[in-house]
């Protein structure tokens, strides 16, 4: 089970790197840690290690969509540290994600809202037979 310490750091971390697109808006201590328990409670919480180092998370849970009689696996977070990409940890979070959603019968999603090197993460994300069905959009402020 992950430390919610070290889950806050890794969104924070994500949050910091990202620090343009969300400048308006502060990291909520409470919903955060609400959502890393809720993650390990009733979802997915995973976290990346490299020779006991710290280097990626992946916090998912099981949303009822808001129009349709289903439920989706939706991803909140994944995130791995700058300088541990393109070395498979963000594959192996992926995969995962997936089998776990496989396992308890729930078809899984991915919705992005970072807004960087989105045509390198849209070819990522494709790889593992996701196909893109609408972008998000924040005002500019």
């Amino acid at each position: 089970m992950p430390d919610f310490e070290l889950g806050y750091f890794l969104v924070e971390s994500a949050l910091n790197e990202h620090a343009e697109i969300f400048k308006d808006y502060k990291l909520h201590e409470d919903r955060t840690h609400a959502y890393l328990a809720e993650c390990v409670r009733e979802g997915l919480a995973l976290i990346a290690e490299d020779e006991g180092e710290f280097i990626g998370v992946l916090l998912a849970s099981v949303q009822d969509h808001i129009f349709m009689d289903v439920s989706l696996a939706e991803v909140g977070l994944v995130y791995v540290m700058p300088e541990h990409r393109k070395q498979g940890a963000g594959v192996l979070l992926l995969k995962e994600y997936i089998r776990w959603c496989h396992n308890i019968d729930i078809r899984p999603t991915m919705t992005t809202s970072c807004g960087l090197r989105l045509p390198g993460l849209d070819r990522f994300i494709k790889t593992f037979g996701f196909k893109s069905i609408g972008q998000n959009y924040l005002m500019a402020s």
